[in-house]
């Protein structure tokens, strides 16, 4: 310890020699080597393992992301999901929306669950994309008209990528519930659009985190139920489920009368569609089934070949009405097997609500020229009035940015996230620091009520059921070349149709 020096010496013990041979090594000095190669294994790990995962990332669908069926599913960045091409002026202008936040401001966030994307080579999901650009298009105009307020809080738009037909629901669904642990400012979730299987497993992944949720147009009462029974108390459901739309459909049929050709209580033909997860329409062939007292038959398909075999035997059977309780997706395909094998002979096609923003875009889109002849059952006015504020800022703002959407998606995803945004204002009166948002727009979202771009919206104040109370549903048809007409505006309840007088000035029924 003195030595400042080492020391000039070596010192021999020559009193005990020792033959060279019987030196032996200690046991650390040949573990020198391997501990060396073990030390630099493992720094290399600690370097090479986060450029490894930066570069997977870049190469793959990246953070938060997954691939499913040739998509990126999951919540994201756009240039990484990379929406399909009927949604991107709308997802580009809603990111332009989001970049205009002021640095420093106050933000609230909104997460969107839908289809962003389809497979490779996927037909007939124009009608979905149209879907989806419309509940885009009301979320992006009700952005756009809550961030100009000279409020310091600021809304941002999330993305969460389910997938073509909503099948990576339940992805997207657990990686906003991880987002939800470190970011406090996500407010609530919105869409849901779809009734099928993977969006109520979906819902019961969501409810596990507390988040409160806006569903906009899923009408099945089941995709609120988790495996044991229990209704989701942060589930909020502004459409009539379809017990109620089935209730106007059968009072439709039963009592009004399609037309005159037609009568009271005709010969029925349900074409349903019977897929995996697929839940809307054979709740609504269920329901119609218990429902209706008249004549009836079914008839199933699972794609567009066997959709065609099945309304061709429909047409050979005696009823008078074609009911299709179907997606949008393959109604051109029921219109023109309806057409070739017995419009002629008076059978009148009925649909039911999923088709609305495709009967309504074809109508508008082409005035005195469209070839669109049926009755269906929607969950607005499908005639896209503009009577009141919310609907003027929808359509400014969807002039503005896109010509393809469907304006019933848009009007339901517009109040879903006015509701949202009314909630978060509440709770701000109630508590200025904001500290619990999710919990506080969960609480206020019970009993809210106003008048959106669909109409009276009013929450259900129960514990845990949370749907929207006196909604409409309206019967509408529509004659080649002519504009959409009403038939009735109705709001049923559990105990009755609810339909009101008749919209045409010459029926009395």
């Amino acid at each position: 310890m003195r030595r400042f020096q080492p020391s000039p010496y070596l010192v021999i013990d020559t009193t005990r020699p020792v033959e060279p041979g019987t030196v032996r090594r200690r046991p650390e000095r040949r573990l020198r080597p391997v501990r060396a190669m073990v030390f630099w294994a493992f720094v290399l790990t600690l370097v090479a393992a986060p450029v490894m995962v930066t570069a997977a990332n870049a190469l793959g669908c990246g953070s938060g992301l997954h691939e499913l069926a040739d998509q990126c599913v999951g919540l994201g960045s756009l240039d990484k999901i990379t929406p399909h091409a009927t949604l991107r002026p709308v997802t580009e202008k809603i990111e332009q929306q989001n970049a205009a936040i002021p640095f420093g401001a106050k933000v609230i966030k909104v997460a969107y669950l839908g289809p962003l994307t389809t497979q490779p080579g996927a037909q007939f999901k124009d009608g979905q994309m149209t879907a989806v650009a419309g509940e885009l298009t009301g979320l992006g105009a009700y952005q756009a008209e809550f961030n100009k307020s000279k409020s310091d809080w600021k809304m941002k738009v999330l993305f969460a990528n389910t997938g073509q037909d909503f099948l990576g629901a339940e992805l997207a669904a657990g990686e906003i519930a991880g987002h939800a642990k470190n970011d406090p400012s996500l407010a609530a979730v919105v869409g849901f659009a779809w009734s099928r299987d993977e969006v109520r497993r979906a819902i019961t992944r969501l409810t596990k985190v507390d988040m409160p949720m806006v569903g906009t147009v899923s009408t099945v009462h089941q995709i609120a139920v988790d495996d044991k029974g229990r209704r989701s108390p942060y589930f909020y459901r502004l459409a009539v489920v379809d017990t109620l739309q089935v209730k106007a459909t059968v009072h439709w049929l039963e009592q009004i009368g399609l037309d005159p050709e037609v009568g009271t209580r005709p010969e029925v033909a349900v074409v349903w569609q019977n897929q995996p997860g697929e839940l809307y329409s054979k709740d609504l062939r269920d329901l119609f089934w218990a429902a209706y007292q008249g004549e009836k038959t079914e008839h199933s398909f699972t794609d567009d070949a066997s959709l065609e075999a099945a309304v061709r035997k429909a047409c050979r059977t005696k009823a008078k009405v074609l009911y299709y309780t179907g997606r949008a997706d393959f109604l051109a395909i029921v219109q023109r097997s309806w057409g070739t094998a017995c419009q002629r002979r008076g059978v009148r096609l009925l649909a039911s609500d999923d088709v609305t923003g495709a009967i309504a875009n074809d109508v508008h889109s082409n005035p005195g020229k469209h070839t669109v002849t049926m009755s269906f059952v929607s969950l607005t006015d499908a005639r896209n009035p503009s009577d009141n504020q919310s609907q003027e800022v929808l359509w400014r703002w969807a002039d503005k940015t896109s010509k393809t959407f469907s304006y019933v998606h848009a009007a339901f995803a517009y109040d879903a996230v006015q509701a949202v945004a009314m909630a978060f204002n509440t709770y701000r009166d109630q508590s200025p620091d904001a500290l619990a948002v999710r919990a506080g727009v969960h609480y206020n979202l019970r009993g809210l009520s106003f008048d959106g771009a669909t109409g009276a919206v009013a929450f259900s104040s129960d514990a845990t059921d949370h749907d929207a109370q006196g909604r409409a549903i309206w019967l509408m048809t529509v004659e080649a070349g002519e504009e959409i007409k009403a038939v009735r505006e109705c709001h049923p309840t559990a105990k009755t149709h609810g339909c009101g007088q008749s919209r045409d000035p010459g029926d009395t029924t």
